[in-house]
């Protein structure tokens, strides 16, 4: 699993460059709820094609927090281009994220 890991975090550091984001929807204690990564469609790691849209890579939501309302929240807020935190503070965030047991 730690080389999978490893793999996904170098792929996220790539990616960065080329316009990945990635916002994690938390509690107010700061629980995970779910998360959604989205890009330029441009630098798609598919192959799709088309200009000026956006690319979700993944999106995702913990089953207990269902029908809540969070994954619409979350594509409001990537169709937006409206981060939730900052690179740089969410890189600890987001491998903490992709580390702990759902």
């Amino acid at each position: 699993m730690k080389e999978h890991m490893e793999k996904r975090l170098t792929w996220i550091e790539e990616m960065w460059s080329k316009g990945l984001e990635i916002i994690v929807a938390l509690s107010p204690r700061r629980s995970k709820k779910g998360l959604i990564e989205y890009m330029p469609i441009e630098v798609a790691p598919e192959p799709v094609k088309g200009k000026s849209s956006l690319f979700i890579n993944c999106i995702w939501v913990l089953p207990r927090f269902k029908k809540m309302g969070i994954g619409e929240g979350l594509m409001q807020r990537a169709r937006n281009g409206i981060p939730v935190v900052k690179r740089m503070a969410a890189w600890k965030e987001i491998e903490s994220a992709l580390e702990s047991p759902v």
